[in-house]
């Protein structure tokens, strides 16, 4: 008997790919919704977000 593992493998064969686009094209309406509104915080939060990035890829 072989025993259910919680692999990569087994997780995505359980996964419906219309539901993944549909929960994916909703999650970027929500963001551009949001950058909509909030236009000057998205710059904010994408530049400090480079930065980070940025520091991470450059450490020694």
């Amino acid at each position: 008997m072989k025993k259910e593992s919680n692999t990569a493998e087994s997780i995505l064969s359980q996964l419906d790919p219309d539901k993944l686009k549909e929960a994916a094209s909703n999650a970027a309406d929500e963001a551009a919704k949001f950058i909509k509104k909030h236009p000057l915080e998205s710059i904010g939060a994408a530049l400090v977000a480079g930065v980070l990035i940025g520091l991470l890829i450059n450490r020694k």
